[in-house]
């Protein structure tokens, strides 16, 4: 598998944890909703957040406030799973912290 392939299919599984993740904010009205207010706000398309991990990090935050933590372990530990990885239990890690972390694991054969 070429790395362009690689990382294309690992940003889908991105896209694919953040709606996963943000379901527990409800259905999909709710989900459409977060995701207008990503665009006109934060200036970030859905398509965009795998390549903007921290412009997508602090607007979750501005729109959660301390409830952004959640949302980004939660997110992270739908894209983890989708990996068959451990998400570690680093507290202090941030959206792009746990991204990158499977990122190096998911190119390692």
């Amino acid at each position: 598998m070429s790395r362009l392939k690689s990382s294309r299919e690992f940003n889908q599984l991105i896209l694919e944890a953040v709606d996963e993740g943000l379901s527990i904010l409800g259905g999909d009205p709710v989900k459409s909703a977060f995701y207008y207010h990503l665009e006109k706000r934060a200036k970030i398309k859905r398509n965009e957040i795998p390549d903007k991990l921290a412009a997508f990090h602090d607007a979750l935050a501005d729109l959660f406030f301390d409830g952004s933590v959640i949302l980004e372990r939660r997110i992270s530990r739908h894209l983890y799973g989708r990996l068959g990885l451990e998400l570690p239990t680093d507290d202090g890690f941030s959206i792009s912290d746990y991204v990158r972390e499977a990122f190096s694991k998911f190119e390692s054969p």
